[in-house]
């Protein structure tokens, strides 16, 4: 699967705009081809926001999600409940703090390697 110009144009805006992290570019760079790197999957409520900030912008990612958790196993189970994580983050964002987030972040983290 190829990306479109249109939306390599909003993934070359979304890396311009600083709002990225290790998790964030791991799946923009798996949508873009590559096969290795330093890849990871979020860690907390910051790193899974920047995630979710790269899929508002450039939802053509989605398309990938297969790829980037055959590549990172440990991102499955997050790319896997990805809606409902987004669920958690938008409700709790304007506290700046979602416990339950982290928390079934780390549970998804801990179940990908078993």
């Amino acid at each position: 699967m190829i990306m479109n110009d249109q939306d390599l144009q909003k993934l070359g805006e979304w890396f311009r705009s600083h709002k990225t992290g290790v998790s964030s570019e791991t799946m923009a760079a798996i949508a873009m081809g590559a096969k290795v790197g330093r890849f990871d999957a979020p860690y907390d409520p910051s790193d899974f926001g920047r995630c979710y900030g790269l899929v508002q912008q450039v939802p053509a990612i989605r398309n990938y999600f297969d790829q980037i958790a055959e590549l990172v196993p440990v991102f499955s189970g997050i790319l896997r409940e990805f809606d409902v994580l987004c669920d958690l983050y938008d409700r709790d964002y304007s506290s700046g703090c979602s416990q339950e987030l982290y928390d079934r972040i780390k549970e998804l983290r801990k179940e990908s390697k078993k």
